[in-house]
Parts: C-alpha cells; structure tokens; sequence
C-alpha cells in the first residue's frame, strides 16, 4: 500500500480523498442525497427499475449486466439527464474500463511499487513502473466518466444556466461540483450495490424456501395490485431482512476502505504507529458465530423476531457493511433503498431456478469488492 498517490484513476472517489476536497465533495453528496431529500434518487430508480426486469426477462442468463446497466443508468440519469439507452450502455462501457485500475491496484501486492516503493520515483519506461502508465490512462478514463456525460447534458441544455452559474465554495458551479461528487461516488456504489444483487440470484436458486416466503409476503400485502414501492418497505420486513442478510452472507468489500492512523494510538493493548494502514476485517466480522449463528446459512430470519417483525435487538450488518468512521459511506441510505425495491420487483414477477439441478460452487473474483 506504499503508493497511495497511484491507488490509480479514482483518486477523488469520496471514500479514498482527503483533506478539504474530500469534506467538500462529501458535503456536497449529503446535500444533493440526504435520506429526507430522496425524491429525486426514488423517481430515477422508477424509470430504470423497468429496463432491469425486461432485461432479465429477456435475457435471464446475462444479469449481471442488466444489474449494472440499471445501477449506472439510473445514475447518469439522476445527475446528467442522459435518456438514450444507447447512452446509458456507452457509459456503462467507460465506467467499467475506468474502474478495472484502481481496483486491481487496491489489493495489495498487485504491483511491484507495493514491495520496492522506491519504484514510484523512477520514470515510466523503467522495468516495474508499468503502474504509473495504468494510473495515467486510468485517470483519464476516470475523468471522462465524471466530464462526459456533463458535457453531453449541458449541449442538450438539461441544466438551465442558471442552475449552473451557482458557485460552491471553491469557486465550481455548485451543478458541476455536485455531479463530480456523484459521479466519484458511483465507483463505489454501483460495483457494490451491483455485487450484492448478483448474490441475491443465486441464494435464491440455493435457498428456494427464502424465495418463497418473501414471495407470499408479496402476494398477502400487495394483492396484485402492481409493484412494492419505496413506502411500503414496514410492512415487508422479510424483503428487509433479506436485503440485511444479503448485505452479511457474502460481504462485497471484505476487507472494506484502508483507513490510515493520523497520529500513534493505542487499542485493546496493541501499539499502533502513526501513519499505519488499517484494515478492518469485515468479512471476519460479518461471519461471527457468536453474533450469527450459523454464520454460512442465508437466514434472512435471524432479523425477525417470532411473530414476524423486523427484531430491533438483532445485529445489524449494516454497520460492517457499508464501513467505519469518516470512511463510512454517504450514500448507504441509497444503496439500501436501491436494493429494497429492486428485490421486492425480481421477486414479485420472478422465481428463481437452477437450470439442471448441481450444486454451484462458490467461486469469488477477488479485489477491493468480491463477485
């Protein structure tokens, strides 16, 4: 983790910034996204929420990426206006080769500079300094991302003039700053959110008496009378406790966002030097027997207490899940919501099957999230 300057591409994601920037850029992101301003975020997951379930219907084998198209689409949509699909797939397409960098280079030991970090002050060209021309094309592709789809929504004149001569605080139109602040984030959120949809297939599929149940919650409550929407999460609270137990079965970031010790300090007996990267094992502590027993069953249950209601005295994952401190991500709220209604939909108007009867193994991409 010795090269921090070429953590490659994204080095103005709100999670990895720092200083002044990154209090500006988080400010800005609770302003633009706070859990009593969700309107906005609720109407653009309506409009992309039906592209995802023709998707699946229609092609049932590729979900992945009809989760990802949903996530970004809704994204450039919320903070750019961008409606064409073929847009929508264009930026997908930007996003995930702008990402591949710097998550490959969160694990550490992908490069060279990790073991020699004497190796960041040696020009491009010299052998093992191949990371410093990843972390400038990266960058690149990072900032198209963010630049963009801006650009494309001001020439078609989605963003009044007004809207956008309005001024942050160093001196950015508050719209550009704003989208800058969303577009930083999406790195983090959609490949996230994205990982924990693609388990919610395949529990399904190893856990077809889960599915069945969620499913007749749907049918008592809703009656047919269409799709569950953002108010009706209190009364499906085993929707909720599978998003909960989704969010610790199979945790996306195990090893979260590498926090960094500002001064010498002391915890539970161990010395820890300033300047120390930390890492906080939440893959450990989401799969801890005396908090969850049974840790390795999906047991959306374990949530609820025995008449059915969502148990306010149960652990709740979402404190592992979603990081720690002042690393502790912005957008949870979102990420929350987003999988709520989009569980409640795929469930409402899918089952969920093997093809043949096997047993998959589990086998997980490693890197800064897991699929």
């Amino acid at each position: 983790m010795e090269c921090e300057e070429q953590r490659l591409a994204w080095d103005n994601v709100i999670p990895l910034a720092n200083g002044e920037e990154y209090k500006n850029k988080r400010k800005l992101f609770q302003q633009h996204f706070h859990p009593n301003n969700m309107s906005l975020h609720r109407a653009g997951v309506r409009q992309s929420l039906p592209q995802l379930l023709t998707s699946v219907l229609d092609n049932p084998g590729d979900f992945r990426r009809a989760n990802k198209m949903f996530m970004i689409g809704t994204i450039v949509k919320l903070t750019y206006g961008v409606q064409k699909q073929d847009r929508v797939e264009y930026y997908a397409k930007l996003f995930d080769d702008a990402l591949e960098p710097p998550m490959r280079a969160a694990i550490p030991g992908s490069y060279l500079v990790d073991i020699f970090p004497w190796l960041k002050y040696v020009p491009e060209w010299f052998p093992g300094a191949g990371f410093k021309k990843e972390a400038r094309e990266g960058k690149e592709l990072g900032r198209r991302f963010a630049d963009e789809p801006l650009e494309e929504a001001l020439k078609l004149m989605v963003i009044s003039q007004t809207f956008t001569m309005l001024h942050s605080g160093n001196g950015e139109p508050y719209f550009v700053a704003t989208a800058h602040a969303d577009a930083d984030s999406a790195g983090a959120g959609v490949e996230t959110t994205v990982g924990t949809l693609d388990y919610f297939y395949y529990t399904m599929t190893e856990y077809p008496e889960v599915q069945t149940r969620a499913q007749n919650e749907l049918d008592e409550y809703l009656q047919g009378q269409g799709l569950a929407d953002f108010h009706d999460q209190p009364h499906l609270p085993y929707i909720t406790a599978i998003v909960k137990e989704l969010l610790r079965w199979q945790p996306v970031v195990p090893l979260g966002i590498a926090h960094q010790s500002t001064e010498d300090l002391v915890y539970d007996g161990l010395f820890i030097p300033k300047d120390s990267i930390i890492m906080a094992n939440q893959w450990a502590m989401s799969l801890d027997e005396e908090e969850y027993p049974e840790p390795h069953v999906f047991k959306p249950e374990r949530y609820l207490t025995p008449d059915g209601q969502l148990d306010p005295s149960a652990p709740n994952p979402e404190s592992i899940a979603f990081g720690f401190g002042r690393r502790f991500c912005p957008g949870s709220h979102i990420a929350l919501s987003t999988m709520f209604i989009t569980v409640s939909a795929l469930l409402e108007l899918f089952t969920f099957t093997k093809v043949e009867e096997f047993d998959p193994k589990r086998q997980v991409k490693s890197g800064t999230s897991t699929r």
